[in-house]
């Protein structure tokens, strides 16, 4: 029995593991890179921006880290396989792949253009698809590694000014379910978390970006901040949680949708209808404001 329970409670992060962590420069790759690294991980960072992984770099080396970076464009298959053996050649194999790269860029449907529906879909799906691609033989072959992806809670269903960035962030989660059944039985653990919205860079730039009907939505819901993401990822990690949805009220929206559907489209059709009456409210205020001027 102790036995049993010190075997449980060992962790698999320590000064032997060789962690990869896309989108690391910033946000919740930063995040998780920095819990990684207090745990004695050697850590490995991909990103875009060569400027923005220095500056990574430098802040997890003065805390005593050992890290590497390489500045690709996770899209990029070619790149991203140059990348990782590079890494692989200079910090060891990966024990640890954490997929948070992704980019954004919500709107009314019929309000975007076809670009944005290409790219997010590239950097969001295949940016973490790639990753995968390349790490995943070596762990199998060796019977032991983790892989774990950053989905959405708008992966979970869809959601009213997501149509470019829902999609992708549903085919991250499909991939990690299918991928889940596939690595178990070669001692492979397979897992994604679904936060809410994240107090990172890419929420900063959609914030002029959305829709009322959503701001409606959001604004009962809390802001995470990137470490909570970062501690969800490890514990994912150390205890082979395959789906983790952030957010108690997450997690209760999940499990009533998922039950009754019907249930989501009524409280969304509710929010659009109050949302667009008091746009129309506002619109005749200020009609009746401008023709009072006139007069």
């Amino acid at each position: 029995m102790n036995l049993h329970r010190r075997k449980r409670s060992a962790r698999y992060v320590g000064p032997d593991t060789h962690a990869i962590i896309t989108g690391g420069s910033s946000g919740i790759g930063l995040a998780t890179a920095r819990q990684l690294a207090r745990r004695g991980a050697r850590v490995s960072l991909i990103a875009r921006t060569k400027s923005g992984l220095d500056r990574a770099a430098a802040e997890l080396e003065s805390h005593g880290a050992t890290v590497v970076t390489a500045a690709v464009d996770v899209s990029d298959r070619i790149a991203v396989d140059g990348a990782v053996a590079e890494l692989v050649s200079r910090q060891g194999v990966c024990d640890v792949l954490v997929t948070a790269a992704g980019i954004t860029h919500p709107g009314y449907f019929r309000e975007l253009a076809d670009e944005p529906f290409r790219e997010v879909m590239d950097t969001n799906y295949f940016g973490t698809l790639w990753p995968i691609r390349s790490v995943v033989p070596s762990m199998i072959e060796r019977g032991n590694g983790r892989v774990i992806g950053i989905s959405s809670i708008i992966g979970m269903y869809g959601t009213f000014g997501y149509t470019a960035v829902s999609p992708a962030k549903f085919a991250i989660r499909g991939l990690f379910e299918s991928l889940r059944d596939e690595l178990t039985p070669y001692g492979v653990h397979v897992g994604y978390i679904c936060p809410p919205d994240v107090d990172t860079p890419h929420f900063a730039y959609e914030q002029p970006l959305l829709p009322d009907e959503y701001k409606e939505f959001a604004s009962a819901m809390a802001v995470l901040p990137p470490e909570r993401v970062a501690t969800a990822v490890v514990r994912s990690i150390e205890r082979r949680k395959t789906r983790m949805v952030l957010g108690t009220a997450n997690r209760v929206a999940v499990a009533t949708f998922g039950l009754i559907p019907s249930a989501l489209h009524w409280y969304v059709d509710r929010v659009v209808r109050k949302v667009r009456r008091r746009r129309h409210h506002h619109r005749r205020r200020k009609a009746a404001g401008r023709a009072t001027q006139q007069v």
